[in-house]
């Protein structure tokens, strides 16, 4: 997502926005003021919807640097704050480099007039580089500004039940005023130091270049509080899109598939499938695996190969539940080591015993936790696709669905059972004495078509 700067006049005129005036927000009798920040007259009643659309401007009085611009003017060069606030003196040569010289100009009004003839110092930097090409492709009516909006109230809005102790010179009496939001106060000042320039519109003196300094100050306050809000894991992009929970999403790290096939047919992750490890399969079809597992428990059960008694059938039955059933997956999903264990329920008698449910029937040999998960969820994956997304979002390569490529081991093998056949079914007996250390595919892995169009790289 890029972002550029607009024209605030274009925008207020579009919208029709209302001007805010009153440095007062709330009246005597507790409502707020008609011209002010929280205007029902302006903006609308609470929680309509004016009152979460319609944008509002106070009116600067004469032309500030945006913040945008200014921000950009302070890191490049340290002398334009002491400049805009009548402390610095400078000459502008015949190169339009500014040097400082006591005889020479000061102010606001000195840059703006001199805007075009300026020429900033370039450097090696990027971001150097990057700030003179933004400031070189904006128009006037970007660069300078004479209004500055008001973001909607439902943004930002009063809250009666919120106070704070009032602030008076004199012992406290225990009144209080309510409290408003930062954002709602830098509002307030902007209006009071602009109320200044409808009377002095031209000065040169100390508190003229002092009050245009607050103002721009003030402008600036006002765009890093609202990129604060919109900025980070706590800001509002984050917290109301990017970090809506899903019920079934999993997370992991994107790598490229291995090259050690002949063919193009024969590559791990064919186009159009993502790869995704067991683990995440089971988080992301969680309600289907679950279900899934707990039949094949139950049916697994009532084959009782291990000569069990009917009482202890009955007891191992009562055993197979949905806690149970969470405890064999989270278990799976967040410990390697339990990836070659059989499944156990504890001895109803001896808590120290337990009874192995080995599956020998499947397949003639014990099975242990990723066999029978494996099977579960390949058979729950069929035909089913997973939706990709890869932050940060920069264009609609960023996210697309895909069909899915069940992994597991990296070493596996072609099986079939109750006419299913499984082409990458996990090779345990390879691991025997390996360990499941490096047995797995942990990683999400694409196709080597997709990883370019994500933005990703091939550093490994």
């Amino acid at each position: 997502m890029k972002i550029d700067i607009f024209d605030i006049n274009r925008f207020i005129e579009i919208n029709d926005c209302p001007e805010v005036s009153n440095p007062s927000y709330i009246e005597k009798n507790g409502l707020p003021t008609p011209d002010g920040i929280f205007s029902i007259e302006l903006f609308g009643r609470p929680a309509s919807y004016d009152r979460k659309t319609i944008f509002g401007y106070v009116k600067l009085n004469r032309k500030f640097f945006h913040p945008v611009v200014y921000k950009i003017l302070k890191e490049m060069s340290r002398n334009v704050a002491g400049i805009i606030s009548g402390t610095v003196y400078v000459k502008l040569l015949s190169n339009g480099e500014l040097v400082e010289d006591d005889e020479g100009d000061t102010g606001i009004d000195f840059l703006i007039d001199n805007w075009k003839k300026i020429k900033w110092k370039e450097s090696e930097s990027i971001g150097r580089s990057e700030k003179l090409t933004l400031l070189n492709n904006l128009n006037p009516k970007e660069i300078f500004i004479d209004k500055w909006l008001i973001i909607p109230p439902f943004l930002r809005d009063l809250n009666l039940n919120s106070t704070r102790p009032k602030i008076d010179s004199k012992k406290s009496s225990g009144s209080s005023v309510v409290s408003i939001d930062e954002i709602n106060s830098f509002y307030l000042k902007l209006i009071n130091y602009s109320s200044y320039f409808k009377d002095v519109p031209s000065s040169f003196n100390f508190v003229h270049h002092n009050n245009i300094f607050k103002l721009q100050t003030t402008l600036l306050n006002i765009h890093e509080a609202l990129i604060k809000t919109l900025d980070g894991k706590d800001g509002f992009f984050h917290k109301k899109l990017l970090g809506k929970i899903t019920d079934y999403a999993t997370r992991g790290v994107i790598s490229d598939p291995p090259i050690n096939q002949n063919r193009y047919s024969d590559q791990l992750v064919p186009f159009g499938y993502t790869g995704v490890p067991l683990s995440h399969a089971i988080n992301l079809f969680y309600p289907y695996v679950s279900a899934e597992l707990y039949n094949f428990l139950t049916a697994a059960i009532n084959q009782n190969e291990a000569g069990i008694t009917a009482e202890e059938v009955d007891y191992i039955k009562s055993q197979i539940n949905m806690e149970t059933i969470k405890k064999f997956l989270k278990e799976y999903i967040h410990s390697i080591d339990t990836r070659f264990r059989a499944i156990r329920i504890q001895h109803y008698k001896d808590p120290k015993k337990s009874y192995v449910l080995d599956f020998k029937y499947i397949l003639g040999k014990p099975l242990n936790m990723t066999e029978i998960l494996y099977m579960i969820t390949a058979k729950v994956v069929e035909g089913k696709h997973v939706y990709l997304k890869r932050y940060p979002i920069e264009n609609h390569h960023s996210i697309y669905p895909s069909r899915i490529k069940l992994l597991s081991t990296v070493k596996t093998k072609k099986i079939s059972f109750a006419d299913f056949t499984f082409e990458n079914f996990p090779d345990m007996d390879f691991y025997k004495d390996i360990g499941p250390s490096t047995a797995f595919y942990d990683t999400i892995i694409l196709n080597l078509g997709f990883i370019g169009e994500l933005g990703a790289d091939y550093d490994g």
